[in-house]
């Protein structure tokens, strides 16, 4: 017989294994919005801590136009 018991402790043990391999985009989203609440002067250093290059990756990873102005207007020269 087919032990449904058995079945979903496996399915569970695969979906907590799952969640435990979040893609590296996760973090990054929680640092974002971890800076974008603190006090401006904390945020403000913490981001100086950030290449550029990789501050730009990250904004060019998001959809929203408000990002993409910022996008640019970080980018120009």
């Amino acid at each position: 017989m087919l032990n449904l018991g058995v079945l979903r402790g496996q399915q569970d043990q695969q979906e907590k294994a799952q969640s435990l391999q979040t893609p590296s985009e996760g973090w990054v989203d929680l640092l974002v919005r971890a800076i974008a609440s603190m006090p401006e002067d904390l945020a403000t250093r913490i981001v100086n801590c950030i290449p550029q290059d990789y501050a730009v990756k990250i904004l060019s990873s998001v959809s929203d136009p408000y990002v993409k102005f910022a996008l640019i207007l970080l980018t120009k020269k």
